[in-house]
């Protein structure tokens, strides 16, 4: 509920806006044969947007969730998200892609932390020409602080006869503008500014020649 009404209240008033929640990301590109598939996407929230989640759900501590409860939260915390493209963009030939679906949302707890899945259909074909996809997540107002995971941001599921890269790298050319003068929530060692510029995945793929 939480999520979903604040979306609501916070578009309009971007020049205000400052992170609130913060959310460390995770994509996985899935291949079937030599056709991509799509990409499954794992956000895992702050300790206290996960507490706002668990006082107003009565979320379980550990674990994963009842698919009842994760109904709820789907219905009343991730939904709406579907008006802001998931704030998930998909970039191939300088094309931005939109996404106006995701499948197989689940939600559940990591290490005292609210997590979400859900797969991001894309459909395309590996060729012996080298393919680019690039993976941008941000929220354009700021009020969700989304980064890649430090880690593994990004891991590739695919067969033998596909050839495949990934990196990451932040945008320079997106400026994303906010009120920086008080966050309600710090990453540790990050600086808040008034300005940054989102992260993106690049995956590279080309059929293996036969």
């Amino acid at each position: 509920m939480i999520l979903s009404v604040t979306l609501a209240v916070w578009a309009p008033v971007r020049v205000f806006a400052h992170p609130h929640v913060y959310i460390d990301a995770r994509v996985s590109f899935r291949f079937a044969g030599e056709r991509l598939e799509g990409f499954e996407v794992e956000w895992v929230f702050d300790r206290m947007f996960t507490a706002q989640i668990a006082m107003d759900y009565d979320t379980p501590r550990h674990g994963r969730f009842s698919d009842t409860l994760v109904d709820r939260i789907r219905d009343g915390a991730f939904d709406n998200l579907r008006n802001y493209d998931y704030f998930t963009y998909v970039v191939t030939d300088g094309r931005i892609h939109p996404i106006a679906e995701v499948q197989d949302f689940t939600a559940f707890m990591r290490e005292g932390r609210l997590a979400y899945r859900f797969f991001v259909p894309f459909q395309a074909t590996a060729s012996e020409v080298l393919s680019r996809m690039r993976v941008r997540m941000y929220d354009e107002t700021f009020f969700a602080d989304i980064e890649f995971d430090d880690e593994r941001p990004a891991a590739v599921i695919a067969g033998d006869t596909v050839l495949h890269g990934t990196q990451l790298l932040r945008n320079e050319d997106i400026d994303v503008v906010y009120d920086a003068t008080h966050p309600s929530v710090r990453r540790d060692g990050s600086a808040y500014t008034g300005i940054t510029h989102p992260h993106e995945v690049i995956l590279e793929y080309r059929r293996k020649a036969r």
